[in-house]
């Protein structure tokens, strides 16, 4: 098993680099380490494919192998980097033995016809008995530095180098910290400043979500539709600042009424919407009304409710009903059912106008039992050609 050898070149692997730099301290051998880099190698696989891309670099180790001291450890540490440990010879040497060897690869190479000449750029540091991950570092240091001064030459790593070193640590903290700042900037954006949930634009960010979809939800999501009953009574009764209070209370307990992978969003107003993952069946109305319950259990005086003398919630809960159907439309009907009997149909007979109700601090769920209507329904043409019937039923939960 040759598990020392890079398959593609032959050489050495990295593994192998490195042991043979830990013997070669043990013996308290001297030299110098050199980390080689193609520049710009990934136009070449893009432009001639990854078959041309490999000859390129069985080519490069070949002219590398052919212009080094024959006692030279070579070896090929992954994509198209190269390093290489001269023993006993001084990073003022190396640097002219690496610039020879630059010269040679740019040499055309046999078999790639149209491919322009390739350069190299590298980092070389000396070999004194240091860790080697640090020089490691400080050669990948003097290759940046090489890169950055126009490629297709070796720098070493000295006292020139050093403050870029520093440079780039500090620019690596910068780019961390802005980072971080860019991902609190984000959840900002998304979070309702009053409840501290998500917010209408995080909602719409999943409106287009199909269930069961890559990158979505799964197949048992449902939604629940949450709405605080006779909020704008509260809020002339109490005064605005107890109706925000309310507004964060009841935000606390639908979140404390879900679980761990649902998601709460405020979308406006009084109306929160829940989306709830693995609940199939009955468990979404089952949630419905562990939030209506978390909801009255805080016990909230509403002398203006005519429902309680204590807020409560009025939620809806509802599966798509297809593999199809989006979030917008399953909110959007889980919302209609919720708000006594207001449905539109675009495009339709008045005949296959939906309509359904439910009472006031009630959860429901998708599918009733008997209903009974009260009076004529109450019937609009819109400007769009659409239709809204307001029909007043009393329904009995299947």
């Amino acid at each position: 098993m040759r598990w020392h050898i890079d398959h593609l070149t032959g050489l050495h692997n990295r593994e192998a680099f490195a042991r043979r730099l830990r013997h070669a301290r043990s013996l308290a051998v001297r030299g110098s380490v050199v980390l080689l880099d193609i520049d710009h190698f990934k136009v070449v696989n893009d432009r001639h494919g990854l078959q041309m891309g490999d000859e390129a670099l069985r080519g490069v180790a070949r002219r590398l192998s052919e212009s080094l001291p024959h006692d030279t450890v070579l070896s090929r540490i992954g994509g198209d980097e190269f390093m290489v440990f001269l023993p006993d010879v001084e990073t003022h040497a190396a640097e002219g033995v690496m610039r020879r060897c630059l010269d040679r690869v740019k040499e055309p190479l046999e078999r790639l016809d149209g491919m322009a000449p390739l350069t190299m750029s590298g980092g070389l540091a000396a070999f004194d008995g240091h860790g080697i991950d640090d020089v490691f570092k400080a050669c990948d240091i003097a290759m940046a530095a090489a890169k950055q001064q126009g490629c297709d030459r070796v720098l070493a790593f000295d006292d020139r180098i050093q403050p870029l070193a520093q440079a780039r640590r500090e620019l690596a903290s910068m780019v961390i910290e802005l980072q971080q700042r860019n991902r609190a900037l984000e959840d900002e954006v998304h979070l309702d400043a009053l409840t501290e949930l998500r917010n209408r634009r995080a909602l719409d960010k999943v409106l287009d979500r199909v269930t069961g979809a890559p990158g979505s939800f799964g197949p048992d999501t449902a939604v629940a539709f949450i709405d605080i009953d006779h909020f704008g009574a509260y809020n002339h009764a109490y005064g605005d600042p107890a109706g925000d209070e309310a507004l964060k209370a009841v935000a606390r307990a639908i979140s404390e009424a879900t679980r761990e992978g649902d998601l709460v969003y405020r979308k406006g107003g009084e109306e929160f919407v829940a989306i709830l993952q693995s609940a199939g069946g009955e468990a979404a109305h089952a949630a419905a009304e562990r939030i209506r319950d978390r909801v009255q259990a805080l016990r909230m005086p509403h002398r203006e409710s005519g429902v309680a003398p204590v807020v409560t919630v009025t939620d809806s809960s509802d599966p798509p009903e297809a593999a199809s159907q989006s979030f917008a439309w399953t909110i959007n009907d889980v919302e209609t059912r919720l708000f006594f009997g207001t449905a539109t149909a675009a495009k339709t007979t008045l005949a296959q106008i939906r309509a359904t109700t439910i009472a006031k601090n009630r959860a429901t769920a998708a599918g009733f039992g008997h209903c009974e209507q009260f009076g004529d329904p109450e019937i609009d043409l819109n400007d769009d050609g659409t239709y809204t019937a307001t029909v007043t039923m009393s329904c009995q939960r299947l």
